[in-house]
């Protein structure tokens, strides 16, 4: 619901947090999300996950 996460987008910078978007998949979702206005996005459209043992 759009109106909820612009409800929590503003209640956040009221707070002075930073907006992480999860679970972002592709980029339509991407671009909505930069319109809302959030500081850091998390999924597919950026990077498939790695598997922990490849991670250093």
């Amino acid at each position: 619901n759009r109106a909820m996460v612009t409800a929590t987008i503003k209640l956040a910078r009221t707070l002075n947090f930073q907006v992480v978007a999860e679970q972002v998949e592709d980029q339509a979702s991407f671009e909505a999300v930069r319109r809302l206005g959030v500081d850091f996005v998390q999924g597919y459209v950026i990077e498939r996950p790695h598997a922990l043992r490849t991670v250093h």
